[in-house]
């Protein structure tokens, strides 16, 4: 486990425990403690949150194998010069993509067919 995660995952368990000190206070008679239970409960819980995305991609890193292939396609696109909604900002395809694949591969951006048929090629190749 990568020591920011491990340091999230303290960070939350310590504030957790303020949590649950200040709810057994008030519990107790201590109705100040309401402050620090509301104060500590969502910060808590957002670095629990963060500290669970990172413990998945460090497994994930871990996990996967440099030879597995993952091929990608991104379309390319361009502004729309009188968008039908003033104000706000369309797009359209411009007729170019990239292919990419986990492994380097990438075609820079060249027509969707021609990307298309590398992506493919490359995938035929790699099995």
């Amino acid at each position: 486990m990568a020591t920011e995660t491990k340091a999230l995952y303290g960070f939350a368990a310590a504030l957790w425990a303020i949590v649950i000190a200040a709810t057994l206070s008030m519990y107790l008679g201590n109705l100040t403690a309401i402050n620090a239970i509301i104060g500590c409960s969502l910060p808590a819980s957002v670095a629990l949150a963060f500290a669970v995305h990172f413990h998945r991609d460090d497994r994930a890193r871990t996990v996967a194998r440099p030879a597995q292939h993952r091929t990608t396609l991104e379309r390319g696109t361009r502004p729309v010069a009188e968008p039908s909604t003033p104000g706000w900002a369309e797009y359209e395809h411009d007729g170019s993509a990239r292919a990419q694949c986990s492994c380097g591969m990438d075609t820079g951006w060249v027509a969707t067919a021609d990307a298309v048929s590398a992506a493919h090629g490359h995938r035929a190749t790699t099995q």
